[in-house]
């Protein structure tokens, strides 16, 4: 509003400086060219608000958005570190659990089975605030039968008696895959209840399978 004021004000004062001056000047040539000169006067004068609106910094214009693209690059590129850190803290923790896992299990398996952890995938994911760091999504266990000491071995080397083998042609009754893969699948679900009690897992994200199965 002030603004508005002042502009009228200029222009009234313009008016008035001209019409003094052309009451104190000569009606000569020379009066064309002062009429003139207040007519361009009075011109800018009310041009004013539109030069006042139109003059705008560029240098700020400029830093404005060099500013602004400064901030977008600095952003993308903190979360491209904060992903890249995710990513090798993600294999970090993962390596880390892996031989945990199988190690903590180890002599039990062996113990209780006969069986050692050939290989351990896991998907793991990051958890919630206020919850564990890391979750257990999955874990893909291969399974196979344990290296058999040496004083098992050396029994396994004694020639023991021929005993009498009877072989029945005729008989009908063979086992079918199906019965066969019975027990295995039977050892399969104790070994996924033994892991999933060893590592707190839930038995729904444990995938155990034989070696060779």
């Amino acid at each position: 509003m002030s603004f508005i004021t002042q502009w009228m004000t200029q222009i009234i004062l313009v008016i008035l400086f001209a019409i003094i001056l052309e009451l104190l000047l000569p009606s000569n040539s020379f009066q064309k060219y002062v009429k003139m000169v207040i007519g361009l006067i009075l011109i800018i004068t009310l041009l004013t608000p539109v030069t006042k609106l139109l003059n705008v910094d560029i240098n700020q214009t400029i830093r404005t958005i060099a500013n602004k693209n400064s901030g977008t690059e600095m952003k993308n590129s903190m979360k491209k570190q904060e992903s890249e850190i995710l990513g090798a803290q993600s294999a970090y923790i993962h390596n880390y659990m892996d031989v945990q896992m199988k190690k903590s299990v180890k002599e039990a398996l062996v113990d209780q089975y006969g069986l050692v952890i050939k290989d351990l995938h896991l998907t793991i994911k990051k958890g919630k605030e206020g919850q564990n760091p890391w979750t257990i999504e999955k874990a893909d266990v291969i399974v196979g039968q344990a290296k058999k000491g040496k004083a098992e071995a050396t029994d396994k080397q004694e020639v023991k008696p021929v005993e009498e083998v009877n072989i029945n042609i005729n008989d009908e009754k063979t086992s079918t895959p199906a019965q066969k893969d019975k027990p295995m699948k039977k050892k399969e679900k104790e070994v996924r209840a033994f892991l999933a009690e060893k590592w707190g897992v839930d038995q729904s994200r444990i995938i155990v399978q034989m070696e060779g199965g």
